[in-house]
Parts: C-alpha cells; structure tokens; sequence
C-alpha cells in the first residue's frame, strides 16, 4: 500500500519539497483542523491556537521528517529527470540588481541590504533549483545570507508585512533541511570541493528577522504578542538534530530575532545605507535565552 505521502511513480515528484507542507500541518496537529485551506500552518488563526495551547512537539522528530521526506523525493525523482543541479545553488553571490517597482517592503529591503551592506551580504540564495527538473524550484531561495566570520553564515528569512512567525520559522527551517541534504549529498549533486563557501560552513544560523508588529496580534483591546518560546525551543531543537547529520564538528541553531523599535522602512529610505545599516546593527534576540552571544 502506498503512503499518502510517497509518489509511485518518480515523475509525481515535481519539487524537492513536495509533500513537506503537509507533514508540517501534521506535526503540528492541523490536519483536518478546519483553518483555513492548506497548508493551514500559514494561516494567523492557527498560529494564535498553538500559541493558546502548545502543543508537545518534538523538534527532533520534526527534523528527521522533513529530512526524510526531502531524502524520498530526490530517490524518486533524480532518475526520471534529466537535468542537473544548478551551478547558482548555494553560490555566496548578490543577486544583481532587479526591479523593485511594485515590490513588496521585504524585496526591496533585501535588495537594497544586499546592494549596499558590503562584501558580507548575498540575497536571493537559490537552495535548490534544477534538481528535480530544468525548470524545478528555481524560485526556492534564501531571503538573505550574511557571512558573520569564518566558516560562519546566518540563512535569514526576512518579514515586514506579510505572513506569520511559525510560517517564517518553517520556512528557514525547511531551508535548514535542504542545506544539511545538499552536505550530505555533495558528492552526488556533483558539488566539488571549493563550489560553495556556505556549504563548506562550520556554524550555520537560521535566522527569521522582523519589526515588532510581525510578532504581534491584534484583538479589539489592542496588539498582543504571540507567545513564542515554546516555538523557539522546538525550532532549535530540530536545527540540533540536522546538525547531527554533519558531524560533531558543525552547529546548525535558529532563533526569532526583531528590528529595532525605530524600524521604518518606505520610499523615503532606498538607497540610504545609513538607515539600513542601521536597521540592522539594532537588531535583537525576540526571546532571551542562556546561549544569546
């Protein structure tokens, strides 16, 4: 009998992803939860349940499903496609300059944070693109990539004003997934030694970055946080566990982190390194925790 999640036949698999929504919603207790069309992860609604009544996730085991189930996919699907991984994947590289007429607030802060914040700063860092197909995830990319020492590199999933803070979370996470995959298969993805600095990485921080009021809900008596540490601790736990699947020698970790309380972001501020840089050096830990550098 086929799993509901497996394809029977390798052509089903059109992403490295297919399939991850829903075990998403199924670690978290959604499925068949009435919020929403799915994946109902997405939705406010269920994120203010969760936050109402936590559920006992277990990271590691979240971890070890997404991991699976991308492991599944590429099995299914790398015969049946003849194309080869893209030689953008996990390249350290500004994403060159793009429109921004009628970008969202998020694109053109990446965009203008990757234009002017220097040599540190790549946006737009594909994950996955061509693997499962010519024309398969190209779009699958990182908001944006800092190079915060040697070996060391934060994955950041950047929000201004749309979405919510568990969609970020497992959206870098999912990120997370696909890196540790791409380690682990190096060799058959055709990555040499040298390709690409991240995926050469001791330490790597995944990050979800937003201004205060993406933390926050709103009820007729105001704005409310949503209370997220239980969130956290899962989301950290399961960076541990795909760490595990490297070595002892690298670290992988996720946290929430927040804009400072000035963040303004409009018209009036493109092309202002100043205001972005300083945007960014305000930035803070959401949630204090004994390990905060």
């Amino acid at each position: 009998m086929t799993h509901p999640h497996e394809q029977r036949d390798g052509l089903d698999v059109t992403s490295i992803t297919d399939g991850l929504d829903d075990l998403k919603d199924a670690h978290f207790g959604l499925i068949g939860c009435g919020i929403g069309k799915s994946p109902h992860f997405k939705h406010i609604t269920a994120l203010k349940k969760l936050c109402e009544n936590p559920p006992a996730t277990d990271g590691a085991v979240l971890a070890d499903t997404l991991l699976a189930k991308i492991e599944q996919n590429w099995r299914a699907g790398r015969d049946k496609h003849d194309t080869a991984p893209s030689r953008e994947n996990w390249r350290f590289r500004k994403a060159g300059k793009m429109s921004t007429r009628n970008a969202s607030a998020e694109v053109t802060f990446e965009r203008e944070l990757a234009d002017l914040g220097g040599e540190n700063w790549a946006n737009q860092v594909p994950t996955s693109s061509g693997l499962l197909g010519p024309h398969a995830d190209k779009r699958r990319a990182i908001d944006l990539v800092e190079r915060t020492g040697a070996g060391e590199f934060e994955l950041i999933e950047l929000k201004i004003e749309s979405d919510t803070p568990l969609f970020a979370a497992l959206e870098i996470l999912e990120y997370g997934a696909l890196y540790v995959f791409s380690r682990v298969e190096v060799k058959a993805l055709g990555y040499e030694p040298g390709f690409s600095e991240i995926l050469e990485a001791q330490h790597i921080k995944l990050r979800v970055l937003a201004p205060q009021p993406f933390y926050e809900f709103k009820t007729r008596g105001g704005r409310h946080p949503y209370q997220l540490d239980w969130l956290e601790q899962t989301l950290q736990t399961a960076a541990g566990r795909l760490s595990k699947r490297i070595g002892r020698e690298f670290q992988m970790d996720f946290r929430f982190e927040i804009f400072p309380d000035e963040f303004a972001w409009g018209p009036e501020h493109r092309r202002c390194r100043s205001h972005i840089l300083k945007m960014m050096a305000g930035r803070r830990p959401l949630i204090s925790r004994s390990d905060d550098r």
